[in-house]
C-alpha cells in the first residue's frame, strides 16, 4: 500500500529484555493512552528474555479490558542487542502499517524511561513534520554518566558526515515513509538514532523530561553502553580514521623535521649524529607512511561496506500476532 493511501493510525514498537517485573505495568500506562494516541498496533520485541517477560505480557493482556490495540510479540532466538531489537521491531511494523494503511510508526523503550504518555507530544509535532524525536530535556542518571554521555554526544555531533542531533534517543514517531527507509536500510551493527537522523525528511525535536528506571537497574550495563558508543563511532563518524590520519601526518612531520634538524646540526659542526639517531627517524617515517596507507585502506573498506548489500541481524525464533 502506497504512503499517499494512508491516514492516520500508529504502530508502536517495544523491545523488551528481563523486563518481568516491569512490563505489565508498562503495558497498563500505554493501553491508557492508546485511543489518545490513535495507536492501531503494538509490536514488542522479546530480545532474547530468560526470565518470565513474555509470560507476564501474555498474563497481563489476557485480562486486559477491551477495546485495545492488537499486540504482536516478536521473540528473537536470543539476545542480539537493544539496537538490532528495534530494527526488528521498525521491521515488523513498517509491514504491517503498509499492510493496514496506518501512517505513522513509532518507537518507545519498555523500561519506563520514557513516558507514553508523551506520545502525545511528539504525535503533534509529526504532523507538520516527517520524523518527531524526543530530546532529553533532563537526565536522572549520575554525574558520571551524565559526563560520558554528554561527551559521547559532543564527539558524534562533531565528528558525523552529517548531522544527528545531541541528546535524541529512540523515543520518535515517524510517518511511514521514513520509517520505511530506516527499515530498509538497517544492517548488522545499527546505531538508531543516528540511522534515523540520515534518513533526512523533516525532522523535529522535542524536549521531554526522562524518567528514572522504575526497578532502578539498568539492562545494558557500562561495557554494553561502551559497545553502543564504538558502533556509532564507528558506523557515522569520521573519528577513527580523522584520529588515524592526524597521528600520521604527525609522525611523518615529526620526523622530516627531526631528519632536517640532525642535517643542519650537522653541516653546523655542533653536533656528531650517530647512527642509532638516523636509526630511529627512519623508522618513525616509516611508521608514519604505513599508518597512512592503513588510513587510506580503512577509508576504502569503510565505502565497500557502505555499498555492500545490507542482510537482517537477528533471527526471530516466535512471531505471537493477534494477542
Amino acid at each position: 500500500m502506497s504512503a499517499a493511501s494512508t491516514t492516520s493510525g500508529l504502530i508502536l514498537v517495544a523491545p523488551v529484555f528481563n523486563e518481568e517485573k516491569i512490563v505489565a505495568r508498562f503495558l497498563e500506562r500505554v493501553l491508557a493512552v492508546a485511543a489518545a494516541a490513535d495507536i492501531r498496533g503494538l509490536v514488542i520485541v522479546d530480545d532474547g528474555s530468560h526470565d518470565e517477560t513474555c509470560a507476564a505480557i501474555r498474563e497481563y493482556l489476557s485480562r486486559a479490558s477491551s477495546p485495545r490495540p492488537k499486540v504482536r510479540l516478536l521473540r528473537l532466538s536470543r539476545n542480539f542487542g537493544h539496537q538490532v531489537a528495534v530494527v526488528a521491531g521498525i521491521q515488523a511494523a513498517v509491514a504491517w502499517a503498509e499492510q493496514a494503511g496506518f501512517a505513522f510508526v513509532g518507537l518507545i523503550d519498555a523500561d519506563l524511561q520514557d513516558r507514553p504518555e508523551d506520545l502525545m507530544a511528539l504525535l503533534a509535532a509529526v504532523r507538520e513534520a516527517d520524523v518527531a524525536y524526543g530530546v532529553r530535556a533532563s537526565r536522572s542518571e549520575g554525574l558520571m554518566f551524565r559526563v560520558a554521555a554528554a561527551t559521547f554526544h559532543w564527539l558524534l555531533a562533531r565528528t558525523a558526515r552529517f548531522n544527528i542531533p545531541r541528546d535524541a534517543g529512540t523515543f520518535s514517531v515517524m510517518r511511514l515513509r521514513a520509517a520505511r527507509v530506516v527499515a530498509a536500510e538497517s544492517h548488522q551493527a545499527p546505531y538508531f538514532p543516528a540511522l534515523r537522523a540520515w534518513v533526512g525528511f523533516r525532522q523535529v525535536g522535542v524536549p521531554l523530561a526522562r524518567d528514572v528506571r522504575v526497578d532502578d537497574s539498568s539492562r545494558v550495563g557500562p561495557l554494553g553502553l561502551l559497545r553502543l558508543a564504538m558502533t556509532a563511532l564507528l558506523s557515522f563518524s569520521d573519528l577513527p580514521l580523522s584520529f588515524l590520519v592526524v597521528m600520521a601526518t604527525l609522525t611523518i612531520l615529526g620526523s622530516i623535521c627531526a631528519a632536517l634538524l640532525m642535517v643542519g646540526l650537522k653541516l653546523a659542526g655542533l653536533v656528531q649524529v650517530q647512527g642509532t639517531a638516523l636509526i630511529l627517524i627512519s623508522i618513525f617515517l616509516s611508521l608514519g607512511i604505513q599508518s597512512m596507507q592503513l588510513a587510506l585502506l580503512a577509508h576504502a573498506l569503510g565505502r565497500a561496506r557502505a555499498e555492500a548489500s545490507r542482510s537482517a541481524g537477528y533471527v526471530v525464533m516466535a512471531d505471537e500476532a493477534g494477542l
